[in-house]
């Protein structure tokens, strides 16, 4: 990843894949109702895929050297993340497993 200076490509892809899920998935959720909730995982797994691989990558010392300007980006990504953990409240009650099974794919993405 370093030799090659790919890490800032990673950072891109990180941050188009959030703009992507935050400006894009919305419009795509209303249109997709009801069909299968593996596409809208799958495009979700994207970002985590590439956290994870963010993560792993900049323990080396060089890795966040090469990254250069970008790393401001991706330090602001985290700032969002973190500032929405801290914000978060969970209003819905507790379901049972039964409870979740009765629920429809919308509904149980909903929950996440």
């Amino acid at each position: 990843m370093v030799t090659h200076q790919k890490t800032t490509t990673l950072v891109h892809e990180l941050l188009v894949s959030h703009v992507w899920k935050s400006k894009v998935f919305p419009l795509l959720q209303k249109e997709c109702s009801g069909q299968s909730s593996f596409k809208t995982y799958f495009m979700m797994y994207h970002e985590a895929a590439l956290v994870n691989l963010l993560e792993i990558v900049f323990y080396n010392k060089e890795a966040c050297l090469s990254c250069e300007e970008t790393l401001l980006d991706l330090v602001d990504y985290c700032a969002q993340k973190v500032n929405f953990l801290n914000s978060w409240t969970d209003d819905s009650s507790t379901k049972t497993a039964q409870e979740i099974l009765k629920m429809s794919d919308e509904e149980v993405f909903l929950l996440c």
